[in-house]
């Protein structure tokens, strides 16, 4: 699985581990490294702790989202207005993956849709969900 931002990539191996490459002037890269790097072949995005694997990347303008094989949601790059779903009064850029504030009864994620300044989730029990 690739998905296309702005000026970068990310990618999902036949291990489930997740990768950027390109350019990451906001975080969105995902490798914890220093904003405005760039990385010309695939890098690892950080593991958050507990996390096994990647089973969906979605990436938006300067931002990217992820879900784990166990349905937890994360994004991770710019967060001007709040596309990163981190929780509300946040808005600082993000170099590695952040988990999203799960609403009140969503026992997991099945897929996210990052896209320019905002991101969309659709839960386990097929709810739909947007911030940003």
């Amino acid at each position: 699985m690739v998905s296309v931002g702005t000026g970068f990539s990310c990618g999902i191996s036949a291990e489930s581990a997740a990768f950027c490459w390109g350019t990451g002037s906001s975080g969105e890269l995902g490798d914890g490294g220093e904003t405005g790097a760039r990385r010309v072949s695939p890098r690892p995005v950080v593991t958050p702790a507990g996390v096994e694997g990647w089973s969906t990347l979605t990436a938006g303008q300067f931002h990217a989202c992820g879900v784990s094989t166990d349905g937890a949601a994360f994004c991770w790059g710019e967060d001007d207005f709040g596309q990163l779903g981190n929780g509300p009064g946040v808005t600082e850029n993000q170099v590695s993956p952040s988990p999203v504030v799960t609403p009140a009864g969503v026992g997991g994620w099945s897929t996210l849709t990052a896209a320019a300044n905002h991101t969309c989730g659709v839960s386990t029990d097929g709810a739909a969900f947007c911030w940003g």
